[in-house]
């Protein structure tokens, strides 16, 4: 291969001097921690709490089809023992199944009425739908109940007392964990907003219909006098007894309410747990489009769902009186951190000292677990900074369900599966294969100027993807003797270590547009067996090197807009799992260099009129054409000599076709490819599956751009709707004035 000033670039003491000998065929991330089998000869089908049996020194796994198993704390154990089998009327799927478990605070004590008490929540069904996904509609009862344990931990099915019953039509957003609280004695019990998204099932800001969307506290002792009272009032779908109401709830004596709410505003509290070293409540409530949060429970607290999802304004006013104190999250996770929390445990066990006192939680969908430091102030939460522990690999569509603790504090983790391993937490000291700053790869001969070696070609591409305005430059190299299988429509074909930088700069200072700050520099490998992955290399601000971004991580800019006023902008660094959400093997992993992107210009060197005819003439292809005639080449969006809607849809190829045309089960099915006709495209008309709160449907509806979905979801600036949904925080001005004009010119 000649390099882009025709020298050699094939050999081995070329490739070293250029750093690419320091690019493995695979990357392995470095870890602190990793899951390992708890008790490895056992297994469960989708477990979703474990707690400990007070006295017994036995385990206790509830399983989300109705079973709850015993088993001795004993890391060699290989039996389990049955509990209690509430399957045939526990309908499981989705959110939904039997979620919660608690023991009796006086539970294994002689003489006491209470010893053998266990209390579980569950989706009651006469004939629960198994054998594939039922409808998430699908109506069940919410139902809160107690059961008898005898002295051996088996249960009575008989002794079932049913303390809350009611009608729930959806098999989502259950919440369903509970548990006793030794100040106070009293059973904690959180709901959901009963499912559906944006709180179409109308519970939110509301004490007085059912109970849903909230934290409930109730006396399931029934002491009455100075602690309790009976029950004022039933819900409108359906009937509690056999506990009394706490004097000092929030809500006792107002007209019209449910005396159960202890707090209200939650979506999905799927996961709440008491720290009984600070006797402190931690709720992880799981978000609907924008925004995971955590929460503190707090005496009278309306935690805001569904006017606001974490800070972020939602679907509906705020009330003009709002019910409770009005109360913002603990922290909250955007929709590139996680997209389903799952709360966890402020770990007070002894193996991991390292994570003492620190709030311990993760995400079901990202696969990631964090640690939460805080500080208290006045009575008052403060978080620190948030670490993430690390991201779990699991088969299939597992992930972290619950977490779950032993009377140690040690803490365990749980996964979906039908035949699951309970986990725990071990650290590690695994390495990054790659080097930790740029300046050790060697890539860039002058590392301020971020020029590279020799052995790098520069490219541009015609219709780049949006970057939140950032300033980017492009290289690439091949491998000793490597060239490039061409294709005119599609990926092209590149032999294994092939290595693509991409290096990012932005004007901090509007008013000085030619002053650029580095930002970071990607780099896309092409691995062993076909395989490709991304690093993302961080620089300082100073600009004197980069670090390597081993996961994902947001900072705000200080930006002076071209009026001299501050503009705070977030931006996004990809972690290596992310640049394969883009760069997926179905959209050809390598999406700018190829002939549709190449057919014009190079923007650094004016001579080079079409870069595939240099590409050619320097032998980079093994398949060269005579010709690029049949290149459909795409338009760049400024460029006036061609039409709107070629400009309109060659962004759509360099920003949607990677997903939209090649992926499968994604809620617009339409083809963003430039080569596919518009007529083909299914987006003029198309009906969008994800829907605008203005009842709008239609990705583009001709002549009314308001109404088109696709114009919308670009524009927005609510995370979880805005497209694209990674590595882009705020719209493309340019882009949507054009989109708007040619939809109202159709």
């Amino acid at each position: 291969m000649l390099d882009v000033l025709g020298r050699d670039a094939g050999s081995a003491t070329f490739r070293a001097a250029a750093g690419l000998d320091k690019l493995p065929a695979s990357l392995t991330l470095p870890a602190r921690y990793r899951l390992a089998p708890a008790f490895p000869a056992l297994s469960f089908s989708d477990p979703v709490a474990l707690l400990e049996a007070p006295g017994t020194g036995r385990l206790v796994v509830a399983e989300r089809d109705g079973r709850l198993y015993a088993f001795d704390h004993r890391a060699d154990v290989a039996s389990k023992q049955l509990v209690l089998d509430l399957s045939a009327h526990v309908q499981g799927d989705y959110d939904s199944g039997l979620l919660g478990v608690a023991f009796h605070p006086e539970f294994g004590r002689e003489g006491s009425p209470h010893r053998g008490y266990i209390y579980v929540h569950y989706a009651f069904s006469e004939a629960p739908i198994r054998g594939g996904e039922p409808p998430s509609a699908t109506v069940t009862r919410s139902r809160l109940a107690r059961f008898t344990l005898d002295a051996n931990l088996v249960a009575d099915p008989a002794s079932e007392l049913v303390l809350i019953d009611q009608t729930d039509q959806s098999l989502l957003h259950q919440g369903g964990a509970m548990f006793f609280r030794p100040s106070d004695g009293f059973l904690y019990l959180s709901v959901g907003d009963e499912g559906r998204s944006r709180c179409l099932l109308g519970n939110c800001q509301r004490i007085d219909k059912d109970l849903f969307s909230g934290v409930l506290r109730i006396d399931v002792d029934q002491r009455g006098g100075d602690v309790s009272h009976p029950i004022v009032r039933q819900p409108a779908t359906g009937a509690t007894a056999h506990y009394f109401i706490p004097n000092d709830n929030p809500f006792v004596g107002q007209p019209g309410v449910l005396e159960e709410f202890y707090a209200l505003g939650l979506r999905n509290p799927h996961k709440m747990t008491h720290d009984a070293v600070e006797d402190r409540v931690w709720i992880g409530d799981v978000g609907d489009q924008s925004r995971e949060e955590i929460d503190v429970l707090e005496r009278g607290a309306n935690y805001q769902w569904n006017a606001f999802e974490g800070t972020l304004a939602a679907f509906s006013r705020k009330p003009a009186t709002p019910i409770g104190t009005w109360t913002g999250p603990l922290l909250e996770l955007t929709r590139q951190q996680a997209r389903s929390v799952i709360g966890g445990y402020v770990y007070r066990g002894s193996r991991l000292p390292q994570l003492a006192g620190k709030y311990v939680f993760a995400d079901f969908s990202r696969r990631r677990l964090w640690a939460l430091p805080y500080r208290v102030e006045a009575g008052r939460v403060e978080p620190g900074e948030l670490e993430l522990l690390m991201t779990a690999e699991f088969q299939d569509d597992a992930g972290i369900t619950s977490f779950g603790v032993d009377a140690g504090g040690e803490l365990y983790v749980l996964v979906l599966g039908e035949r699951s391993v309970i986990q725990r937490l071990e650290a590690v000291n695994d390495t990054l294969n790659v080097p930790r700053r740029l300046s050790e790869l060697g890539i860039f001969r002058d590392l301020r100027a971020r020029q590279p070696t020799d052995a790098f070609v520069g490219y541009t591409v015609q219709s780049p993807l949006w970057s939140d305005g950032a300033s980017k430059r492009r290289w690439m190299a091949l491998p000793d003797g490597g060239k490039v299988r061409y294709a005119a429509d599609g990926p092209w074909q590149f032999p294994q270590g092939s290595v693509f930088v991409k290096h990012f700069e932005m004007a901090l200072d509007e008013r000085e547009p030619s002053e650029l700050t580095p930002l970071e520099t990607r780099l896309f490998v092409a691995g062993g067996g076909g395989n490709y992955y991304g690093i993302t290399y961080r620089w300082n601000r100073d600009g004197s090197d980069a670090e390597a971004v081993t996961e994902p991580r947001t900072e705000t800019l200080d930006i002076v807009d071209a009026a001299g006023n501050p503009r705070p902008q977030t931006y996004y660094y990809p972690g290596p799992r992310d640049c394969l959400a883009c760069h997926n093997s179905r959209a050809g992993s390598v999406l700018g260099v190829r002939a549709a992107q190449l057919d014009g210009p190079l923007a650094t060197n004016p001579a080079i009129a079409n870069q595939l005819v240099d590409w050619a003439a320097h032998g980079r292809f093994q398949n060269a054409p005579a010709a690029f005639d049949d290149v459909a080449a795409l338009a760049p969006l400024g460029d006036e000599s061609r039409s709107a809607e070629e400009r309109v849809r060659s962004y759509w190829d360099g920003n949607c076709s990677m997903c939209h045309g090649v992926l499968k089960d994604i809620r617009a099915n339409w083809d963003a490819r430039y080569s596919t006709p518009l007529s083909g495209q299914g987006v003029i008309g198309g009906v969008s599956l994800y829907g605008a709160g203005d009842g709008s449907t239609l990705l583009i509806q001709p002549g009314d751009a308001e109404h088109s979905i696709l114009l919308q979801r670009s524009a927005t600036r609510v995370e979880g709707l805005r497209m694209p949904p990674l590595g882009s925080e705020r719209p493309d001005d340019a882009y949507l004035a054009l989109l708007q004009r040619w939809i109202e010119s159709l």
